[in-house]
């Protein structure tokens, strides 16, 4: 939840880096994700209250499904960053308009239906609150399936397209096998996290590989929200001038406040200037 929670609070604390198109997917995801994390945590708490148990384990369900449904937002967008490209700008105009009524409406209506149908599926169980298994596998499994095979797709298309311009820029620089190799895999596991692909060990957890695809699932998907941070936020340079510039603010805000004149001391120091990720 940390690296999801710093990524929220760049979006927040820097104007202009949340202008960026992507960085707005980025935040509603992390926000999404956020929110089933905080759920998931507080679930095997509420055990004693009904009826908060059963608003515990529905929001929970809404958020899990509006986290996928970002997961298949981003990986639309990488679509059109990397494989559509001709075009792409006419679809990124309204892009956010249309997605984000979409990503975060459609989850209501499982949630909707079944406390329409029998608001008793919310099963109180002894340590956990969520659903009873039929609903959950006709309001949980088979969305999520449906949409993690999209982004499998997203994903094959996406480093087809990736690997295919890296080798057409090769045959105009001298960009060296193991420089190539070491990008094309840094950007595999970057889409690879991004896209929710971690989920893929959960489905296969089954026969006599169970516990060791079970252990992978929860290694990955634990680190799911640091490697969201590390790649969009740490490892890219303007979101990190912009903590660093944030931090020298702050300290220099204290010196003054403490009665001392900052070294090199400039009112242009004092002025953030973000810069998007895209």
């Amino acid at each position: 939840m940390i690296g999801l929670s710093l990524v929220i609070l760049t979006f927040f604390l820097f104007r202009k880096w949340r202008k960026s198109l992507g960085n707005k997917i980025l935040f509603n995801f992390s926000l999404a994700l956020f929110c089933v994390t905080g759920c998931f945590l507080c679930a095997g708490l509420v055990t004693f209250d009904h009826r908060v148990c059963k608003a515990t384990a529905a929001s929970m369900h809404y958020f899990l499904l509006a986290s996928f449904a970002w997961m298949v937002v981003e990986g639309i967008y990488q679509y059109l960053q990397y494989v559509l490209v001709v075009g792409a700008q006419n679809y990124k105009s309204c892009f956010m308009r249309r997605a984000s009524p979409l990503a975060w409406g459609l989850p209501v209506l499982p949630v909707l239906g079944i406390f329409i149908y029998d608001p008793d599926l919310y099963a109180i169980g002894d340590e956990f609150c969520w659903l009873e298994l039929e609903a959950f596998y006709f309001t949980v499994l088979i969305p999520i399936s449906i949409m993690l095979m999209f982004n499998i797709f997203i994903f094959i298309g996406v480093l087809k397209s990736v690997f295919c311009i890296q080798m057409r820029i090769d045959l105009r620089t001298s960009q060296s096998v193991k420089t190539r190799s070491w990008y094309q895999f840094r950007m595999a596991i970057c889409i690879f996290f991004l896209l929710g692909l971690t989920w893929i060990f959960g489905f296969v957890s089954i026969g006599d590989a169970r516990l060791v695809f079970a252990y992978l699932f929860c290694i990955f998907n634990s680190l799911q929200g640091f490697a969201i941070f590390a790649f969009f936020v740490l490892r890219e340079r303007n979101a990190r001038k912009l903590w660093f510039e944030f931090a020298r603010m702050c300290s220099d805000t204290k010196i003054i406040n403490s009665g001392k004149t900052p070294p090199n001391s400039r009112s242009s120091d004092y002025v953030l200037k973000p810069m998007s990720r895209y």
